[in-house]
């Protein structure tokens, strides 16, 4: 395992520097470490495998890059460096950004070429270590200087995971110290990973490339590949080829290691699914659970001083105000302006930009995408605004919907009314869905065809296409609410 790189550069570099023992002493600390990493990484858990560890490459996905002029299809080291020395990749949550510099460092050992050394940037403060030494520490707590040495060979590959998790509070000192490592040992290989907006092009001579979306094929290969029942798989293919609106979101690694889970957890045929419970996981795995489990149990600390319920709290609101201003994309002075807004009717106290920075990095609810602020995707806005909705106290419910009924000023889409359904589904019925109906319809159409009702919802609310789970949906809670004498239930 690399035993031919590191007795060529231990001979070749190290021979005016060092005598016969600190060589003997350099190739065992360099062995000791590529075992004990290699050890490490070969076996992974993750949200579907958390009780026992499962080979790294039964749960890997081949991810692609994408840059300004090219792409990257990662197979190897040899590959990605052949014509660069210095990546930085971007990615969001769950994007696969440290299983990727897994799979580099495991190629690296397996390929005999480059020495990898796989530096996580969230343990290192400033404060407490100098970068160089840091580095050299992973390997060896005694041969500092003489690493220091081996690592002006150009025979080394530097992962460094996780620019965004640098401790913000000293975050250009330590920058500072890791520019100055990368100038010094210039002729290795270097690669980091960021979330976007750290600021991480601003790194010389880094090209920089951000991890492509999942397509279909990707998706394929990577449940192929998992050590489950031929049958949990085809309940997989089954969902995602009748749903697309979940089909088009499963588009990284975690929300698609997350709604596996989620089908495989909601098998019995006779339990429903609901698509607010795959949210809900979503947006649990983005505010706590994906760094503990990703990073053995790494809180990030959030620089606005708000608890993960506030968080959860402003992003919803955010989402809806999204939802009444017609728009899913924030300039940064629209967000400003919301979140002044929060901050005087609700009573928060916190910093702007601090708090963009927690929505944005720290937990990642916010993706930044051409100087715009935007939610991972529109299911997640519409999930989040639908909770909103959903929580606000009774009067101020039927405000909201006797204003969308009569001033016909917001779109509720399909997917937006999905979601009130499973959460809310009485108070919508009968504030919004039967006001914007009319109950002569339901009527009408219990003596005919359901495709009567169907159409009518189509031309009303402007839908190309709707399910007839939709429909039946709609009768049964209409059925149930005034079979109850819904008046007194919700005047009570």
């Amino acid at each position: 395992m690399l035993q031919y790189v590191i007795s060529e550069i231990i001979d070749t570099i190290s021979g005016k520097f060092l005598n016969e023992m600190s060589k003997i002493e350099l190739s065992r600390s360099l062995k000791i470490y590529l075992n004990n990493t290699y050890e490490k990484f070969r076996l992974t858990k993750n949200l579907l495998f958390r009780n026992e560890p499962i080979d790294f490459y039964s749960n890997y996905i081949p991810l692609t890059l994408t840059g300004k002029n090219d792409y990257i299809r990662v197979k190897s080291p040899v590959d990605i460096f052949e014509k660069i020395n210095k990546i930085a990749i971007i990615g969001n949550a769950g994007s696969g950004k440290t299983t990727l510099l897994k799979h580099l460092t495991l190629g690296a050992i397996e390929s005999d070429n480059l020495i990898p050394v796989f530096v996580e940037l969230r343990l290192f403060t400033s404060q407490n270590y100098d970068f160089h030494d840091y580095v050299t520490s992973l390997i060896s707590q005694d041969l500092k200087n003489e690493l220091k040495i081996l690592f002006k060979a150009g025979k080394f590959l530097f992962l460094f995971d996780g620019f965004d998790e640098i401790n913000f509070s000293e975050g250009q000192k330590s920058i500072s110290q890791i520019q100055d490592f990368i100038t010094q040992y210039n002729f290795n290989k270097f690669v980091i990973t960021s979330r976007p907006g750290t600021n991480i092009e601003s790194l010389n001579e880094f090209h920089i490339y951000e991890i492509a979306e999942l397509n279909e094929h990707d998706i394929y290969i990577y449940v192929q590949n998992l050590k489950l029942p031929n049958s949990k798989k085809e309940l997989f293919y089954d969902s995602i080829e009748s749903d697309t609106y979940l089909h088009k979101y499963l588009t990284s690694p975690l929300f698609l290691a997350i709604y596996i889970d989620y089908i495989l957890n909601h098998t019995d045929r006779n339990i429903p699914k609901k698509k607010s419970i795959f949210f809900r996981n979503i947006i649990d795995t983005l505010f706590s659970k994906h760094d503990s489990v990703s990073k053995l149990g790494f809180v990030r600390t959030k620089l606005s001083g708000l608890n993960k319920d506030q968080l959860e709290y402003i992003s919803t609101l955010l989402a809806f105000r999204g939802l009444l201003l017609s728009t899913s994309a924030f300039s940064k002075d629209l967000l400003i302006k919301e979140l002044e807004l929060i901050k005087r009717s609700q009573k928060f106290d916190f910093e702007n930009d601090r708090l963009i920075y927690d929505l944005t990095i720290s937990v990642n609810i916010l993706v930044v995408i051409n100087d715009f602020y935007i939610f991972p995707h529109i299911l997640v806005l519409e999930y989040l605004a639908s909770l909103f909705i959903s929580r606000l106290p009774l009067d101020q419910k039927r405000t909201f919907y006797r204003k969308v009924v009569s001033e016909n000023k917001f779109y509720l889409s399909l997917t937006l009314l999905n979601f009130l359904f499973e959460l809310d589904e009485q108070i919508l019925m009968r504030e919004y869905i039967i006001p914007k109906i009319g109950k002569d319809i339901f009527e009408y159409s219990d003596k005919h065809e359901d495709k009567i009702l169907s159409e009518f919802i189509k031309d009303l609310f402007g839908y190309s296409e709707i399910s007839y789970n939709f429909v039946n949906d709609l009768k049964k809670i209409y059925k149930a609410d005034f079979d109850n004498d819904i008046d007194e239930l919700f005047l009570t």
